[in-house]
């Protein structure tokens, strides 16, 4: 996490990060390989042979990643320009502002 958190940020030297990503990397394959050579695994794989299993799994991953994001989207949506905004009216014409009784 550390290494995706800071990859594009300055905050660590060149390179920490990467090597953080790789190291988390080899930390999973070597978790997912324990587990299944383990009897009592933490994590049962072979139940994402099922594919109703499997496919609410990933559909429940991207559903928790798309939560996790939610509190930064109010930002973005604030930060659009708007219709009636000062930066919008300056290219609107003249002429309809003006009315004649």
């Amino acid at each position: 996490m550390i290494g995706i958190e800071s990859a594009g940020r300055g905050v660590l030297p060149a390179g920490v990060p990467w090597i953080c990503v790789a190291v988390g990397l080899l930390l999973f394959r070597a978790t997912v390989l324990h587990c299944r050579r383990a009897p009592n695994p933490a994590i049962d794989f072979s139940l994402l042979s099922i594919p109703t299993f499997h496919a609410a799994t990933v559909a429940g991953s991207l559903l928790r990643a798309g939560a996790g994001a939610l509190p930064f989207s109010p930002a973005r949506v604030f930060r659009r320009p708007r219709r009636n905004a000062p930066s919008a009216r300056k290219n609107m014409p003249a002429c309809e502002t003006k009315h004649r009784i």
